[in-house]
């Protein structure tokens, strides 16, 4: 290759001098370029001339093929740029429901104003296969808990959940102030993607304490609370980020336990760590996990 781009330099300025500038070669070097090209070829490619070089007529019938294999390896080689407002295709995302509302729908409307030819397409998210979909190109991001992510994976931290409660406008437990006895005196809504028996954190803290609650919904996904808590006294506690999008209908309240915080992490696999669109992808989601913080 290093021979083909002395040879396209030579052809182009037909002088030692000007070639060797160039390339940033001393003149011995490309020299002896050359003379390795013209065993290579079985052909001396330039006569020397009052004015330089003259190439021969071998010579002249490879210069459209040298410069060609020359740019396309340049080509190949050069970083590739990612200009989001040309940029066309899918990008597929596998995610919760919660996700989806607090990260998925911003990020669509940033790709719809920087990136409009791109397509979302939303999965759900499966997460014991989320490696195996990530390997085969089926995914290209997901959006989890690092519980559920592969060592194998890439990931990135977007943002650090807690756990807040919420009721309807006007439920008797604002009568006073939230305790654990009134958080466990109402019946709950627990939200249980995995399926299995109704069982959460909040039961781990106040077994812990000495309490139990009663559970009288157990739902795959979060789309129904805003309309199963305005038409009853269930309460629920769930991650903050997604109940402040319920304010409007609902009216939310620190819950009297301690329970641990969650990550919020994307993962990929590390075939796609470096292509452009992916990283721009990766970049957005992460810098509007931090402005909804």
């Amino acid at each position: 290759m290093n021979l083909l781009v002395a040879l396209d330099a030579l052809l182009d300025e037909r002088n030692v001098t000007r070639a060797s500038d160039r390339l940033g070669l001393s003149q011995p070097a490309l020299s002896s370029a050359l003379a390795r090209l013209r065993v290579v070829l079985g052909d001396p490619l330039f006569i020397r001339a009052q004015r330089g070089l003259v190439p021969t007529a071998r010579a002249i019938e490879l210069a459209p093929s040298v410069k060609r294999i020359v740019q396309e390896a340049q080509d190949l080689l050069r970083p590739l740029a990612f200009d989001p407002a040309t940029a066309s295709g899918q990008f597929t995302i596998a995610t919760t429901d919660y996700m989806q509302a607090t990260l998925v729908v911003p990020l669509l409307e940033k790709l719809r104003l920087s990136a409009p030819g791109l397509t979302m397409v939303i999965r759900s998210l499966e997460l014991t296969d989320i490696p195996a979909r990530l390997e085969r190109a089926d995914l290209d991001l997901g959006i989890t808990i690092p519980e559920f992510a592969a060592a194998e994976l890439r990931s990135r931290l977007l943002y650090r959940e807690r756990y807040v409660g919420a009721a309807r406008k006007g439920h008797p437990i604002f009568r006073n102030d939230v305790s654990v006895e009134a958080l466990c005196a109402y019946p709950h809504a627990l939200i249980a993607p995995r399926g299995g028996a109704p069982h959460g954190p909040v039961d781990d803290a106040l077994a812990a304490m000495g309490h139990r609650r009663t559970i009288a919904l157990a739902a795959p996904n979060f789309l129904i609370l805003p309309y199963a808590l305005q038409r009853t006294d269930l309460l629920v506690v769930a991650p903050e980020r997604l109940l402040r999008r319920m304010e409007r209908e609902l009216r939310l309240f620190e819950v009297p336990m301690q329970l641990a915080k969650f990550n919020v992490i994307a993962v990929w696999h590390p075939r796609v760590q470096n292509e452009p669109r992916h990283r721009w992808i990766r970049q957005q989601l992460a810098m509007l996990s931090e402005q909804s913080a």
